[in-house]
């Protein structure tokens, strides 16, 4: 996410979400699981939903643009590009002051598969959705999936603030080697 400051709007932009990468560990109705979006879902889903907001932190009292107007949303190659600009001023004030943390979406999941990882939990894999909208988040929320890294911006192009995770990758990772990771990793804490 690339966050650039002015005295009274942020512009926003950066991807929400790489498709084909790995979320962190979920949990949904008391059962644990991974997931991940397909390759075209975003696509799929932004092509049948014309107006779909951008929110503070999954608020719906918190619309801060939307595609009719200030919110441009598009998957490429890597995944669910966002670009918007914002004026509401909590949004600035967060920017300024390093607030900011990262992207996240709402949505349902039409079409799913799921296999089973490691120690029966599974990966769901969401081939087609229903996208309602994208967020930005706070440092009171974390994102599902690993987010890009923040990179904060003033109108005098000094840079304010870069937040990166030793994890992100700007490119597609390899799943069968995120999988060996995941095990490996499980295997560590016992």
């Amino acid at each position: 996410m690339k966050v650039r400051v002015y005295p009274n709007r942020v512009t926003i932009n950066g991807y929400v979400n790489v498709c084909e990468r790995i979320s962190k560990k979920l949990c949904e109705q008391g059962k644990e699981f991974y997931e991940k979006i397909r390759e075209g879902a975003f696509n799929d889903a932004i092509s049948r939903n014309n107006n779909i907001k951008l929110l503070l932190n999954h608020d719906y009292s918190k619309e801060l643009a939307n595609t009719s107007s200030n919110l441009t949303l598009y998957e490429d190659s890597i995944g669910l590009y966002a670009e918007a600009e914002i004026r509401d001023m909590e949004v600035v004030e967060k920017a300024k002051n390093g607030q900011l943390h990262g992207w996240s979406f709402g949505f349902v999941p039409l079409k799913e598969t799921s296999e089973t990882l490691y120690r029966d939990l599974p990966l769901r894999s969401v081939e087609y959705l229903n996208l309602y909208e994208v967020s930005i988040l706070d440092n009171e929320h974390i994102p599902a999936y690993n987010s890009m890294s923040l990179n904060v911006r003033s109108d005098s192009n000094e840079t304010m603030e870069i937040r990166s995770f030793k994890d992100v990758e700007v490119t597609k990772i390899d799943n069968d080697k995120f999988i060996n990771e995941i095990k490996n990793y499980l295997d560590e804490r016992k």
